[in-house]
């Protein structure tokens, strides 16, 4: 069964970088930002893609892996030269990069094994939050209230009703959340520590992310050229647009 996942383009050029967004997320996310930083990469075309189970890329024979991610990638009819990946998005990025040594920006995604994740992790709490609301809703104010009251914080209940699809029933989540499970589920024992080492490959992280608790992590990420964006958490894209796309541009590969 063939399979090629939804995407949308910013700028133009003959040269192409992927933009892979997180867990949850669809490539209209990362738009605005990317429109910006097209702005001043001219000659380079931006691909959004919706992972599959995510916004409109549906319909993904299984296993759902990182791997298939990649797959999915090789799918499209575009050549990538670099790819631009954040949380999630950023493994998938570094397996794409293992497969075909190139370039990659790691945006705050954990590159090893997550040991002893249960209930208590933030992304399966979340998980666990969205499976407890009922839908279809009749409004994006009903999901926000539903999904507090399974203890998420108001900003994350937010973010997740862009992910929000219109149906005759009423709304429903625009993902699939058995293949986010298996996807997150594959991030979680895949080790891809070694990618930080070639050549053109930039893990960036968020000073005040929730992501890094571990000391010998960070000190690993530093050891390895990682850049520290102090005032960031998790979000660099939002907590500091201008030090990411300065740096974006400033480390972006030669024509």
């Amino acid at each position: 069964m063939s399979f090629t996942p939804a995407f949308l383009i910013e700028g133009e050029g003959d040269r192409t970088a992927f933009v892979l967004h997180g867990i949850l997320a669809n490539k209209k996310n990362w738009r605005l930002y990317i429109r910006k930083l097209a702005a001043t990469l001219t000659g380079w075309r931006f691909v959004l893609v919706d992972a599959r189970g995510h916004g409109e890329s549906h319909g993904a024979p299984g296993p759902h892996t990182l791997q298939a991610c990649v797959d999915d990638l090789d799918a499209l009819a575009f050549e990538g030269d670099v790819v631009v990946g954040h949380s999630f998005g950023g493994k998938v990025a570094m397996a794409w990069a293992q497969r075909h040594e190139r370039p990659a920006f790691v945006l705050d995604s954990y590159p090893g094994v997550l040991p002893g994740v249960d209930d208590s992790n933030q992304v399966a709490a979340t998980l666990g939050a969205i499976e407890a609301v009922s839908m279809p809703s009749a409004s994006r104010k009903a999901v926000v209230e539903a999904l507090m009251e399974q203890g998420l914080a108001l900003g994350v209940a937010q973010w997740l009703t862009t992910s929000l699809r219109n149906t005759d029933g009423g709304l429903q989540w625009a993902f699939d959340l058995g293949v986010v499970r298996a996807l997150i589920e594959d991030y979680w024992v895949t080790d891809l520590w070694p990618v930080l080492e070639q050549p053109g490959v930039l893990h960036i992280r968020g000073g005040r992310s929730d992501r890094f608790h571990d000391a010998a992590v960070r000190d690993r990420l530093d050891a390895l050229g990682g850049v520290v964006i102090p005032d960031a958490g998790h979000w660099l894209h939002v907590d500091a647009p201008d030090v990411l796309r300065s740096l974006l541009v400033e480390r972006w590969p030669p024509r």
